[in-house]
């Protein structure tokens, strides 16, 4: 992750101090790039977390079907020929 200074990315003080102390998020929008949003770090890191929990529910499904299907396991040396990893 890149960090800058505010007063790098021409953050205005008052914009700023709403995202940080009053937890405001803020969208930014350019006019032809889309958008982008200002939040505070810890709803990042709430973000970060809730990503996290949902990737291990995922792999704890898919790992639960697998173990059901019967299927048998390839050897990490194998799939990473198969998937041109070598």
């Amino acid at each position: 992750m890149t960090t800058l200074k505010a007063s790098q990315a021409r953050i205005p003080t008052e914009v700023f101090n709403r995202v940080v102390y009053k937890g405001e998020a803020i969208r930014v929008e350019h006019r032809s790039a889309g958008a982008l949003f200002l939040i505070s770090e810890d709803e990042y890191k709430a973000f970060r977390d809730w990503e996290d929990m949902m990737d291990l529910k995922a792999f704890r499904k898919a790992k639960k079907e697998f173990l059901e299907s019967g299927e048998k396991a390839i050897p990490w040396s194998q799939a990473k020929k198969e998937l041109g990893l070598e």
